[in-house]
């Protein structure tokens, strides 16, 4: 279903680029301790371990918040018994 609403989008929209973050594929760790630390250490006592640690997450936000249009999608499993 995501695939067709993204080819809906990307019909409707000429020049639309699609960024794709496949966690399957690429999965992205668990946030860290030192991760929530450095959210709220200030830039002048940021240390290398604490850029590092923000790296990803940083990039990501800066990712989403450029976008116009942000479509998630997840599997959909059924069980049957």
């Amino acid at each position: 279903m995501g695939d067709a609403i993204e080819r809906a989008l990307v019909d409707n929209s000429p020049g639309a680029i699609v960024v794709r973050r496949d966690l399957g594929r690429a999965p992205i760790e668990h946030i860290r301790d030192q991760t929530i630390t450095g959210y709220y250490t200030p830039d002048g006592g940021m240390t290398d371990a604490l850029r590092d640690a923000t790296k990803l997450s940083n990039a990501i936000i800066d990712e989403v918040r450029v976008e116009d249009v942000l479509l998630i999608t997840t599997p959909m499993s059924i069980l049957l018994a």
